[in-house]
């Protein structure tokens, strides 16, 4: 199968619409938690600096990612692009808020 040239629309539990080029992330659900209004989350909209084998980004936290574990991000594809190559799959990352 060919990867598809036509941008991919996300709906996040923030409420915001999102495509596969935006630098956008989902955090892991250990530190994104249960709140009872997931688009009343105080963490969508925080920026957190990512750092991987290829450089870094600026992320902004837009959902949640129930498989990832603690201190996991699972990036939009903009983004993963910024820090690593895509054939690597997952690739290890320091983050932090900014």
């Amino acid at each position: 199968m060919l990867p598809t040239t036509a941008p991919r629309w996300v709906w996040a539990p923030s409420g915001w619409q999102n495509s596969d080029s935006d630098f956008v992330a989902a955090l892991n659900a250990p530190q994104f938690g249960n709140p009872a209004n997931p688009n009343a989350n105080p963490l969508c909209g925080q920026k957190a600096l990512v750092t991987g084998p290829k450089g870094s980004v600026t992320v902004t936290i837009v959902d949640k990612c129930p498989p990832c574990k603690s201190d996991d991000l699972d990036l939009s594809v903009g983004a993963f692009d910024q820090i690593a190559d895509q054939a690597a799959g997952r690739v290890p990352v320091r983050w932090t808020w900014t």
